[in-house]
């Protein structure tokens, strides 16, 4: 019976993408682009960081504050050039989902309760990532409130 089942999902999903290989084809070649963005915006920050004066020429040279100076700005440009296009597409993405009929997701099997379940395992990796160098950002400030002289 589970067998039948597994067959029949994987055979839903290839009359989806049979369907909508337009829209398959446009976010493959959308996620492709993103990865390959990513890392020439990463190329391109590297190799200006030492003609901008942001960091020393001589790698024995470097701080904690040329450290975390460059990492936050290769973060702030990665999110300009590369995070804001890609939050658009995924919202140009859910916006085509949600177009989709409901009769048509119901004959793929596509939507039900086990999607809302899939989100919220996704939202709380994303809470826990994000946590993470946060509480790591917060013990910092307050080791760093907390050393400075009155």
């Amino acid at each position: 019976m589970t067998e039948e089942l597994g067959v029949e999902r994987s055979s839903d999903w290839k009359k989806f993408l049979r369907k909508h290989w337009k829209m398959v084809a446009v976010f493959a070649v959308a996620g492709i682009l993103v990865f390959v963005g990513a890392i020439y915006v990463f190329l391109w920050f590297t190799a200006d960081a030492q003609t901008t004066g942001l960091v020393p020429t001589t790698l024995g040279l470097w701080t904690m504050g040329n450290t975390v100076s460059f990492i936050l700005h290769l973060i702030f440009w990665e999110l300009i050039f590369i995070g804001v296009p890609a939050f658009v597409g995924a919202v140009i993405g859910w916006q085509w989902w949600k177009k989709l009929p409901e009769q048509e997701k119901n004959e793929y099997h596509l939507s039900g309760k086990s999607s809302r379940s899939s989100m919220i395992t996704i939202l709380i990796g994303i809470v826990a990532i994000a946590a993470i160098p946060a509480t790591i950002g917060l013990i910092w400030w307050i080791r760093y409130e907390m050393n400075k002289t009155p």
